[in-house]
């Protein structure tokens, strides 16, 4: 899995839940405390998976809720972001949403 993923769920837990959970879900997770994921790395979709099932289990979340708490994240804060050359043309996600499908 492309790190710039689990970069955006670290982005997600600390803004949402707090550092303190986002460095319980690392070492949960078998990364060390303070880990941080480069935005051009590979990561195995095992550890990956597991950040997001830890993540699920130490807030008291469903897949369901994280997925949509996660795609939420990335499209109104996290992408905008990273990406803005391409956001700054859609002045919301919905319409670039939208544009994929032209």
């Amino acid at each position: 899995m492309k790190s710039v993923i689990l970069n955006c769920l670290e982005d997600l837990v600390i803004k949402s839940f707090g550092n303190p959970a986002w460095q319980k879900t690392l070492l949960d997770s078998g990364f060390e405390k303070g880990h941080s994921f480069d935005l051009d790395s590979d990561i195995p979709d095992d550890k990956a998976i597991n950040l997001f099932q830890n993540v699920c289990k130490n807030q008291n979340l469903t897949l369901e809720e994280a997925a949509d708490l996660f795609g939420f994240h990335w499209m109104e804060t996290y992408a905008p972001r990273v990406y803005k050359e391409i956001f700054n043309e859609f002045p919301t996600s919905q319409e670039f949403i939208l544009a994929l499908d032209k």
